[in-house]
């Protein structure tokens, strides 16, 4: 059965946005211009290792809203608990996006966005990713997530990070290639 591309940046070679805009091509450089840089200085970044549950359930929040509106790839549910067991795991961090206060309408600042990564052996892997939809709309808040995962990845000496399936236009424009992936099934059956 004939998967989404899996996509993924390998050869990490850039050491700031200047050098990351020459490894692509020009319509990318574009949108990473207008879409992400004239954004990043509206956020705060953080790396949370270790949450509190009120900050966990904010997080499950957000993931549930890219999954009510994830069409490409029909996934069930993913259960609070297993974000409980990202929480507690050396090799799980979450990314977490806030506006700066300046930029925030009304309502506490909360967390706009959180990236659910892992670290692994040999590449950094953005897994889950948690999004307002209306912060989305005015910030471009998922371009900015993806745009911190990369940052992080560098900053922790990855040379590969795996973007994962779907959203694979807003993936290529950060340099991403894609691996076209297949699953295989057996049946048994008994009649």
């Amino acid at each position: 059965m004939e998967m989404p591309e899996n996509n993924h940046i390998e050869n990490i070679n850039w050491t700031d946005d200047a050098s990351l805009k020459e490894t692509l091509s020009k319509r990318s450089k574009k949108h990473i211009t207008q879409d992400v840089f004239r954004h990043k200085n509206k956020f705060e970044v953080n790396v949370v290792e270790n949450c509190t549950e009120e900050e966990l359930k904010k997080y499950y929040e957000l993931y549930l809203n890219v999954k009510s509106n994830s069409l490409a790839l029909n996934t069930y549910k993913l259960p609070y608990e297993l974000f409980s067991k990202f929480a507690t795991n050396d090799d799980w961090e979450f990314i977490t996006l806030n506006l700066k206060p300046e930029f925030v309408k009304g309502g506490k600042n909360e967390p706009v966005a959180v990236s659910i990564c892992h670290k692994g052996e040999k590449s950094y892997s953005f897994l889950l990713v948690g999004i307002d939809y209306e912060t989305n709309r005015e910030h471009n808040t998922y371009r900015q997530a993806m745009y911190r995962v990369l940052l992080r990845a560098k900053e922790l000496g990855y040379n590969k990070v795996d973007l994962g399936y779907s959203a694979t236009t807003e993936k290529r424009k950060f340099g991403a290639t894609q691996v076209q992936s297949c699953a295989y099934m057996q049946v048994k059956d008994n009649f």
